[in-house]
Formats: structure tokens, C-alpha cells, sequence
């Protein structure tokens, strides 16, 4: 699975913690290799995503013919209960019916 980088934390945190300008402290290698690190994350673009919300139907209690979305309690019929929930558009674990 893909995963992705706050790209601001990162840069915060390469600061915070392993920054040192002070050429006493880190040889002159170290400090150019950092701020070309520091560079290519800040010029790095940021990708079009958008965090997916996951939920499972659930057998309504009161209706065989119903199924229940386990993040927003909406209720639909099993007919219209496909991969993500027309209530809070979370992404079903399982599509109704199937094992």
C-alpha cells in the first residue's frame, strides 16, 4: 500500500533534530548534503489524494431487507447497499452479498 509523507512534519522535523549550521559540529559534506535533502523535499509536489474512509454494512436489526453503515448508522436498502455508502462516502470492506 502507498503511503505518504506530511511533507511539512518532515521538514520540521529534519530542522528540529539534524540541523547544524555550525561547521564545528557537522564536517562541511554533512551540512550540503542536508540542505540538498532540505531542498528536494521542499520542491517535491504534492499528489492529488484524499484520505479514504472504510466502514462495513451491517444486517439491520429491524428490517432483513436493509443494511446499516457501521461509521454513519445510515440505513439503506440492500439493493441500493453497494461499495461506498451514499450517506458519508466511506469505502465498504465488503460489497453486500459477498463472502
Amino acid at each position: 500500500m502507498t503511503e505518504y509523507i506530511d511533507k511539512d512534519a518532515l521538514l520540521k522535523d529534519l530542522t528540529d533534530n539534524y540541523n547544524c549550521a555550525d561547521a564545528e559540529c557537522w564536517s562541511a559534506d554533512y551540512i550540503m548534503g542536508f540542505e540538498r535533502a532540505m531542498d528536494i523535499v521542499s520542491k517535491a509536489l504534492p499528489l492529488n489524494v484524499a484520505i479514504v474512509k472504510h466502514a462495513e454494512w451491517k444486517n439491520d436489526e429491524n428490517s432483513a431487507n436493509y443494511k446499516v453503515c457501521n461509521r454513519c448508522g445510515r440505513n439503506v436498502s440492500i439493493v441500493d447497499a453497494g461499495l461506498y455508502c451514499c450517506n458519508c462516502g466511506s469505502k465498504m470492506y465488503k460489497e453486500v452479498g459477498k463472502p
